[in-house]
């Protein structure tokens, strides 16, 4: 089972974020009006209260890896002052493919050799390294 995390800009309602009736007053504040007005809680009380439960803390755990690899392409790239433009060409493709490769939310996976490639055009070369799993708690 797969789950998804998805923040918003605009207001939430309380019933949106799932938590139980006492949790909500920890995030809610007194109005004027002396009812209680919903506030979004912090990125750290979301993910505190979302990591109880074991298949979120899994799926985010498993997503997890092909972020920080995503985000160290982004910063490796912007290290060597490139834009995807610039890299796209000095690898032979085209700008979409770059941000393709790139993108957080990307469901594709790139190939070890795109990576590699990747790398060498902006001046790093790949290290693989394997650490041993934890056992579940």
């Amino acid at each position: 089972m797969k789950w998804h995390i998805t923040f918003y800009n605009e207001k939430v309602e309380q019933e949106t974020l799932n938590f139980p009736p006492e949790e909500r007053i920890k995030f809610g504040k007194k109005t004027d009006e002396g009812d209680k007005k919903m506030t979004r809680p912090t990125l750290a009380k979301f993910k505190e209260k979302a990591f109880t439960n074991s298949e979120v803390k899994k799926e985010y755990e498993a997503l997890s890896v092909a972020y920080n690899l995503r985000k160290k392409l982004i910063a490796m790239r912007k290290k060597a002052g490139l834009t995807q433009e610039q890299l796209a060409e000095i690898l032979s493709t085209k700008k979409s493919n770059i941000s393709r490769l790139e993108n957080v939310y990307s469901s594709s996976s790139p190939k070890l050799s795109t990576i590699e490639e990747y790398a060498q055009a902006v001046g790093y070369q790949i290290k693989i390294d394997f650490v041993p799993i934890k056992p579940s708690e």
